[in-house]
């Protein structure tokens, strides 16, 4: 038990972080600036700390943590439902979070899509010229 904990701890919280790190590597983010101009696109100025650009990271931040809660949900989920052993009760128990978990991540991607579109608007990226 005590493996599983440690490996799930792992899992959940160390990767992550070595992932997001990448961002703050300026020898890795300098060579994905290149890469992203080279292919024509305009690369913002990550150290900007505009109060759009932090409600920004704070809304989307909030919104990754929901998609991570949904994912826990769904896996607790399927935990009840492959260890219900035939018994009916968990296994309803398991669809009815299935299906709060699936209405809450739509929810959640339209709140993502909606807020996107609202920060692109709002900071003048969003333009309707062809």
């Amino acid at each position: 038990m005590k493996l599983k904990q440690i490996l799930s701890f792992l899992f959940l919280w160390l990767i992550p972080v070595f992932v997001l790190s990448a961002e703050t590597n300026p020898t890795l983010f300098g060579e994905l600036k290149n890469t992203a101009s080279s292919g024509g696109y305009t690369t913002a100025d990550v150290t900007q700390t505009t109060p759009a650009t932090i409600a920004g990271q704070l809304t989307f931040g909030a919104l990754g943590l929901l998609g991570v809660i949904f994912m826990v949900l769904i896996i607790y989920a399927g935990y009840l439902w492959m260890t219900a052993a035939g018994d009916s009760k968990p296994v309803e128990k398991a669809k009815s979070i299935v299906q709060a978990a699936v209405i809450g991540l739509a929810l959640v991607l339209g709140a993502l899509v909606f807020t996107s579109f609202l920060f692109d608007v709002i900071s003048g990226q969003y333009t309707n010229k062809p």
